[in-house]
């Protein structure tokens, strides 16, 4: 993976990150495209090593359970929390979400 292209996609999905609520998703959380990604790790970096397609730090994210699909019994359980805030980026075909930590 060429360090430019990751850089500029990186930067370009920076940008494009926003924040909604889950009840917002349902539609996609329907057709199994989300993703939820870890709050220990930048939702911008996954997205960017997804979109080049690179496979092995993916492989290595889902092992550590750091990346996972979202099942609809958790998404309903997620949703249930009132008013709770995601940040997201999509990624054809996928929608990664990252639930907000306490942090925040």
């Amino acid at each position: 993976m060429e360090k430019q292209n990751f850089e500029q996609l990186y930067k370009k999905l920076k940008e494009e990150r926003s924040e909604t609520t889950l009840k917002d998703l349902e539609v996609h959380q329907k057709r199994r495209a989300i993703i939820l990604v870890s709050e220990t790790i930048d939702i911008v970096k996954v997205g960017t090593h997804i979109a080049l397609d690179d496979k092995a730090i993916i492989e290595t994210w889902l092992e550590q359970k750091l990346v996972q699909n979202l099942e609809d019994h958790e998404f309903e359980k997620l949703k249930s929390m009132d008013n709770k805030m995601v940040s997201f980026i999509i990624i054809q075909p996928f929608v990664l979400i990252q639930l907000y930590s306490t942090k925040h």
